[in-house]
């Protein structure tokens, strides 16, 4: 239901080969354009946030519109499991059947048919680190980073139980480290791992990075600091 034509977005031509996606044309161009993303229903909902032009943002008044995307509009599968905005506007989706990558018109999909990079079809997490890198972990344990326009496979050294990749995050000197879903965390540089407590079933998992450095590792009602 559309109460007002929302404002064009910038567009760029369909992708639909491998590889690094084409440059964007004036993606996402105003910061009073807000995003709310979530997953519901099996469909991926975007709320944009459309503002009318005026001197100040707080006293405009905004016209509200809501769109679903789903497989019949580009999305590689309903099923959304992670979902991140790169610095340079770009929505990245994890599904369960691929990546995708969202203008704000249009979908790129990434799967194993496209780009080998891609290691399992299944999508459990996605992080961005401060050099603009994308981290996709994956179902099998596996992962996957974007760097500079290209796909690159990347080994996990860890002697771990493996099991999917649940979280990524990085610490203050970019060391990237990986939550896996019986609570183990691991660094990817050496595979230095950080075993989870012994004979306890871990059912809540969290890795989050400190504001000034360092890590939060959540295990169900337990919060451990790892620190540098």
């Amino acid at each position: 239901m559309h109460s007002q034509p929302v404002r064009q977005i910038g567009a760029r031509p369909q992708h639909s080969g491998g590889g690094s996606p084409p440059h964007r044309a004036g993606l996402m161009p105003s910061v009073s354009r807000v995003v709310q993303l979530f997953a519901r229903m099996g469909s991926f909902r975007v709320l944009w946030c459309v503002c009318m032009a005026s001197t100040s943002f707080a006293a405009s008044m905004p016209n509200y519109i809501m769109r679903v995307w789903n497989t019949d509009g580009g999305l590689p599968d309903n099923r959304v499991t992670a979902v991140i905005q790169s610095r340079d506007g770009y929505l990245w989706l994890g599904t369960r059947n691929g990546l995708a990558q969202f203008d704000g018109v249009r979908f790129t999909v990434f799967d194993g048919g496209n780009t080998p990079e891609m290691q399992s079809p299944h999508v459990t997490c996605l992080f961005e680190d401060s050099e603009g890198t994308i981290w996709i972990g994956y179902e099998t344990g596996e992962l996957t980073c974007y760097r500079a326009g290209k796909f690159h496979a990347v080994p996990v050294k860890a002697s771990w139980q493996g099991g999917k990749i649940f979280g990524i995050g990085a610490d203050i000197g970019g060391d990237i480290w990986l939550l896996n879903d019986v609570g183990e965390v691991a660094r990817v540089k050496d595979g230095f791992v950080i075993p989870s407590p012994q004979g306890k079933v871990v059912h809540l998992l969290a890795l989050a990075r400190k504001p000034k450095g360092g890590l939060w590792i959540q295990r169900d009602n337990e919060i451990f600091s790892l620190e540098n």
